[in-house]
């Protein structure tokens, strides 16, 4: 598990950047294949290699009513994102897929980026917003220099 290591003035290091710099160019195409689902009028942007009924399926089974799963949502740039966590216990939450409600390159981009490392189990922690915070900083910032 890959946990953001923050500076003592607050900010991430430079070694977290690097990891997402290595993520994204080492893996360009894949981020790059963004499907967009309408469900219920919500447009969800993520990346995926399954068919759209798949995702479609999947959708639905994180908001099943008999699992322990959280709906969260933070603000980063303007841009608002909506991402799934499963309940281990009080202390313990894996990120399941992370969305955006917003059709705009920067925030599909972001979410590919994100779903990439949580479907690889790069990263599963970021369970509180600070944590998340750091992360989309460090994404966003690696973004800009591909």
């Amino acid at each position: 598990m890959v946990n953001p290591v923050m500076s003592d003035s607050g900010d991430y290091e430079d070694e977290w950047k690097n990891y997402f710099k290595r993520i994204i160019s080492n893996n360009e195409n894949y981020i790059k294949s963004l499907e967009l689902f309408n469900l219920e009028d919500i447009i969800l942007s993520h990346n995926t290699e399954s068919s759209k009924a798949e995702d479609f399926e999947y959708f639905l089974s994180l908001f099943d009513e008999s699992k322990e799963n959280s709906i969260s949502s933070v603000i980063y740039k303007g841009i608002k994102y909506i991402y799934v966590r499963e309940i281990k216990d009080d202390n313990d939450s894996n990120v399941l897929i992370f969305m955006t409600t917003e059709n705009n390159e920067e925030g599909k981009k972001t979410c590919a980026i994100f779903n990439y490392i949580v479907d690889t189990d790069l990263l599963i922690a970021c369970c509180n917003s600070t944590d998340l915070s750091l992360v989309l900083k460090a994404i966003s910032d690696a973004s800009k220099e591909e």
